[in-house]
């Protein structure tokens, strides 16, 4: 699988985890604090999802400058390092910049 291949493939999972959790937060907006509560276990879920579809992408050479760019937005967006594993997605941010700037 080339590059791109595997941007694609990361950024899809982290579309996909962000289009679940959002339908978790819908299901669960305007609902009564039982109904919240038993769905929170369910955002948990999707949550660690998520983070763990975020981590990969991040961990992913970027292709090219406007995957750079994504990355660089979600890394400050997302607050990556402070996930557990962050530290390592952002030392993978700081090759993607060295190799795409060359």
């Amino acid at each position: 699988m080339d590059l791109e291949e595997q941007w694609q493939r990361a950024l899809a999972r982290l579309q996909a985890a962000e289009a679940e959790m959002r339908a978790v937060e819908r299901a669960t907006a305007g609902g009564t604090a039982e109904e919240e509560e038993a769905l929170q276990e369910v955002y948990d879920a999707r949550l660690g999802d998520h983070s763990a579809a975020l981590l990969r992408l991040m961990r992913v050479r970027a292709p090219d400058l406007p995957a750079l760019a994504l990355k660089i937005e979600l890394a400050i967006d997302r607050e990556v390092g402070t996930l557990t594993g962050g530290e390592l997605c952002l030392a993978a941010l700081k090759r993607d910049v060295r190799r795409l700037m060359k």
